[in-house]
């Protein structure tokens, strides 16, 4: 059964790269493969992040962004099979106060760290893989659809500082 929460913020999914993805997730997740919906989870988000780091390069002309935009492709270039660019991306995007705020950082974490346990083969004493359990699943969801996946770019950047600097390009047409 769908759960209407997770329908309704779906919807709110701005990039149709995302919703694609988002799709597939809740497939994993609905059919009760926890594991992959996890796994498919952290790649939508990290993905999305990305999609969003290039809405600021390209749009708002963000320079912080393009930093972590060019750092994130350099390692792609010298290593692309290394893991370090995702773990980056996360706490550039916060230090950098692009995309991730303290409860999107902190979630992003967590997401991580289950597909970590999720995605790789660590046996238990039980000697089975850990399987995370629906309502994490649906928590992980839930959480990043509302501090990532639903958020335009343009409010992944600071809003105030994007506000204020429209106002200061537009101030000679006010009164």
């Amino acid at each position: 059964m769908k759960i209407q929460a997770i329908e309704e913020l779906k919807l709110h999914i701005s990039d149709k790269r995302t919703r694609i993805c988002m799709d597939e997730v809740l497939s994993c997740f609905y059919s009760k493969n926890m594991r992959s919906a996890v796994v498919m989870l952290y790649v939508t988000t990290i993905s999305d992040v990305y999609y969003k780091l290039c809405d600021l390069v390209d749009i708002y002309n963000d320079t912080a962004a393009k930093a972590i935009k060019e750092y994130v492709e350099r390692e792609w270039k010298d290593s692309s099979t290394s893991p370090k660019w995702e773990t980056e991306i996360i706490k550039k995007c916060y230090q950098k106060k692009r995309i991730l705020n303290n409860e999107g950082y902190s979630h992003l974490l967590q997401l991580q760290s289950e597909r970590n346990l999720c995605a790789h083969p660590v046996i238990e004493a039980s000697s089975e893989l850990y399987n995370p359990n629906e309502a994490i699943v649906q928590g992980l969801i839930l959480n990043m659809l509302v501090d990532i996946l639903c958020k335009p770019s343009f409010l992944a950047k600071s809003f105030f500082d994007t506000f204020t600097e429209d106002i200061e390009r537009s101030a000679e047409y006010f009164l």
